[in-house]
């Protein structure tokens, strides 16, 4: 039985099938976000990446060029593409690959030297050609002090409501040859795996799949089919439980991040007075209680009756509604009731 996809359905529509082959990968090159994923293909140059079944928008781009090498500098795109279903994430990847083939030395991108994986794999390669695998956990998903790509990714998680999911895996692929590189980031819902050693499992599939493409002896690979995420893993995402009359709210706890104690002032990733003075008053707030920042702002709510009854009566959600009100920039929990949840980004330097 041939499968016809939505793609060619639209190109039979517009009498284009009979004429040239109906092939609609979104090219990220020339294509700003956000625009859905019509036929589950993203190309950058004469590379595509087949994503998995599933429901994907294109959210994000960044581009840069080669830093080294004779001129003309190929341009450099990294694109992020989201599935999300029944409004929650689902998975999330992150491509990052030249426009075409330039005898560069060098490229303005990391040479697999992100600190504290949970699990890195270099499979033998040599400084000049790098390749590896890496796996980090995270506490959560698009926190920390990023860069304007993932504030479009944030700003657009934003504007559609989507929910995203606690803590998350985050899969890294790269791959270097003479004058090509590719690289991927797979963020994987931690409620989708059953341990780490089944995410490991999962992230070993990547190099197979991906190498080829990575160094251009291929111009288009598949990734792996991501896991489901389960019906109990909704309840689990849920910071705040729908609220009967004369129930009281169920708040899911969080877990403490290991970043810091909750009383220790002097962790704090701000260092003014003024922000020490804040948190000196939040510290003495009942529970439950919330602690958010951004490179600009920092929110401290407590209790579950806002004034204003428009707001979330989670302490989290509000504290982080308020700040993504009043900042340009990403907002990000630090502390959470008598925990500090704040993962504090490698590469990030304090605000």
């Amino acid at each position: 039985m041939k499968i016809v996809t939505t793609v060619q359905r639209l190109c039979l529509a517009l009498g284009l099938a009979a004429l040239v082959p109906c092939a609609l990968a979104l090219e990220i090159p020339g294509n700003p976000p956000a625009k859905d994923i019509l036929d589950q293909q993203v190309t950058i140059g004469s590379r595509s990446l087949v994503l998995p079944e599933g429901r994907w928008t294109y959210i994000a781009q960044a581009q840069w060029s080669t830093t080294q090498g004779p001129p003309p500098r190929s341009p450099v795109y990294a694109a992020y593409a989201m599935d999300v279903q029944n409004g929650r994430m689902r998975g999330g990847i992150v491509l990052e690959m030249p426009s075409r083939t330039t005898l560069a030395a060098d490229w303005k991108a990391e040479r697999c030297s992100a600190h504290n994986p949970q699990y890195s794999e270099d499979f033998g390669s040599t400084l000049a050609m790098p390749e590896c695998l890496q796996i980090f956990k995270r506490s959560g998903h698009l926190l920390g002090l990023q860069a304007d790509f993932y504030a479009q990714a944030q700003q657009w998680v934003q504007a559609k409501s989507v929910r995203l999911p606690g803590a998350v895996y985050e899969v890294v692929y790269t791959k270097y040859s003479r004058n090509d590189y590719g690289r991927i980031r797979v963020f994987v819902p931690a409620q989708a795996m059953d341990n780490d050693e089944a995410m490991l499992a999962w992230a070993k599939q990547l190099p197979d799949a991906l190498r080829s493409l990575m160094e251009k002896r291929d111009t288009s690979a598949k990734l792996p089919a991501l896991p489901p995420l389960p019906a109990e893993a909704v309840v689990e995402a849920t910071a705040v439980l729908p609220v009967l009359p004369g129930v009281a709210p169920v708040i899911v706890p969080y877990t403490a991040s290991g970043f810091a104690k909750v009383e220790d002032i002097d962790a704090l990733p701000f260092k003014t007075e003024t922000v020490r003075k804040i948190y000196r008053q939040w510290l003495d707030l009942p529970l439950p209680r919330a602690f958010a920042f951004s490179s600009e702002k920092v929110i401290a709510t407590a209790g579950l009756d806002p004034a204003d009854v428009t707001e979330p009566a989670d302490p989290s959600d509000r504290a982080l509604a308020r700040c993504r009100r009043i900042s340009k920039t990403p907002c990000q929990l630090y502390a959470v009731d008598n925990v500090v949840v704040w993962v504090k980004p490698a590469d990030a330097p304090a605000p």
